[in-house]
């Protein structure tokens, strides 16, 4: 059995830890105490890529392009700190996406996106309470800063970017907003200056703000190689036209106490990260497990449910999907990176 040195979860953090109201998004640990599905397949370990890379920490969902390479939101003392590394898919060779000094103190990390030419973006509120989109070039330097049309009262759920320019966003008002707006859902596609085309807010849904903090959100997004964006939602994927037009529901159904966080478009198939909350121990951080439901993106029927096995260690908690590869898991060995393939069954 491996040994996992890295922790990758999605802890709570609250406090100035965190943006007020929202559920931020640290590491993983696997509690192993649920049984699995009937009928789970279960993933085993395959080829390993070992990469002279250190060991990091990072919070949240990883991302990936097209070319396979991998993004993440890395631990920089804070989840407030933007700043995104990318591993090339082949060598390993890492490039950081981050801010100036004085940048770094002046912005909060809110989310990032990876269109699939690797084109990275961060969404970050500043010490003016405004919300920015920063584009970076391919070297990790920032190159624009775009404000955006968006309230300042609002909590994250999803942000794609299209190779384009234009972007959505799905979040949800936080308990500053107006009273009549608390809780409520907004999702919008914006142009590339930061103006909002459309308003797509009528397929949100609610968010119970006395619980968000304590508990993982549901929610996430990716582009499909149809150039169609797919919104994750707790029982349905919303899927949206570049010009903001909804194209279809794709209906789910997951097992009672799982929270749908993730989900990646791959040839024909949808993969959904389907996470469970362990008990949480004196206001620390909840142990979490992974699941992973993979559908039929033509039809919508399920192509199998998936959980890791043994081998791949109790942490296992994969950070890239693909419908010819598989799942990717990171893993620790010798205080460096390892990347561990596990084809679908």
């Amino acid at each position: 059995m491996r040994a996992y040195l890295l922790i990758v979860a999605l802890a709570l953090i609250s406090g100035a830890e965190g943006q007020e109201g929202s559920p931020a998004r640290a590491g993983f640990a696997r509690a192993g105490a649920e049984e699995p599905p009937l009928g789970a397949r279960t993933l085993e370990a395959g080829s390993v890529q070992s990469l002279d890379v250190p060991s990091f920490s990072f919070f949240g969902p990883a991302q990936s392009d097209k070319e396979g390479n991998l993004y993440f939101h890395v631990s920089a003392g804070s989840f407030r700190k933007p700043v995104v590394l990318k591993l090339e898919h082949s060598s390993g060779d890492p490039t950081l996406y981050t801010l100036e000094d004085e940048g770094l103190k002046k912005t909060i990390f809110l989310d990032f996106s990876v269109t699939p030419s690797g084109r990275v973006s961060i969404l970050g509120q500043q010490t003016d309470k405004k919300i920015y989109l920063l584009r970076f070039t391919s070297k990790g330097d920032l190159a624009e800063k775009v404000p955006l049309d968006l309230p300042e009262y609002m909590g994250m759920q999803s942000f794609v970017a299209f190779d384009t320019g234009t972007f959505l966003i799905s979040a949800y008002y936080l308990a500053d907003a107006p009273e009549h707006l608390r809780g409520k859902g907004l999702m919008a596609l914006f142009d590339e200056s930061g103006k909002m085309l459309k308003n797509l807010s009528a397929n949100t849904e609610d968010v119970d703000l006395a619980s968000v903090s304590q508990h993982l959100t549901e929610g996430g997004a990716s582009l499909g190689p149809d150039g169609n964006m797919y919104i994750l939602q707790s029982g349905q994927i919303v899927v949206v036209s570049g010009s903001g037009k909804v194209m279809r529901r794709i209906k789910f159904h997951k097992p009672e106490g799982t929270i749908a966080s993730k989900i990646a478009v791959s040839q024909n198939l949808v993969c959904i990260w389907l996470l469970r909350e362990g008990p949480k121990e004196k206001m620390q951080k909840q142990d979490v497990t992974a699941e992973y439901l993979v559908l039929d993106l033509l039809t919508g029927s399920p192509f199998g449910y998936y959980v890791p096995g043994k081998d791949l260690g109790k942490t296992a908690m994969a950070v890239a999907f693909s419908g010819r590869e598989g799942f990717t898991f990171f893993d620790t060995q010798n205080g460096h990176v390892e990347l561990i393939s596990s084809p679908l069954r």
